[in-house]
């Protein structure tokens, strides 16, 4: 009996390489709003470029580690350290909003992969 079943969700379940943007343009466009809503609610001072170098080089060198120990990961924990190293601490409330800005862009590029659906009913109706 079918007791568990584990999906990689990007590329797996949801196409993010669209024509909207590719995977990596889709990251740089994340980083991006998240720096302006960051700069907008005064929680930024340092120039973009600073930001975006901090950021990816953070994520790059976690997603390095990943590959290398075969494990899986979220990129939320390398770009809260880098947030940290660069200073910035948030409230609960305040990481939520800002979630919330830097997956604006994924989420209105993401797709569902063909049969995707479907093989998702079939794994909950234990087929």
């Amino acid at each position: 009996m079918l007791k568990a079943v584990l999906f990689d969700l990007g590329g797996t379940l949801v196409h993010y390489d669209s024509a909207h943007a590719s995977l990596r343009e889709l990251e740089k466009r994340s980083t991006i709003a998240l720096y302006r809503h960051l700069a907008a609610n005064g929680q930024m001072a340092l120039p973009e470029d600073t930001f975006l170098t901090a950021l990816r080089s953070r994520v790059e060198a976690e997603w390095q580690m990943a590959l290398a120990s075969q494990r899986g990961g979220s990129v939320e924990t390398p770009i809260l350290a880098a947030l940290a190293d660069l200073g910035l601490s948030f409230a609960e409330y305040e990481w939520h909003a800002a979630r919330q800005v830097f997956y604006g862009p994924v989420h209105q590029a993401a797709e569902p992969r063909q049969g995707a659906r479907q093989t998702l009913r079939a794994c909950a109706s234990g087929a």
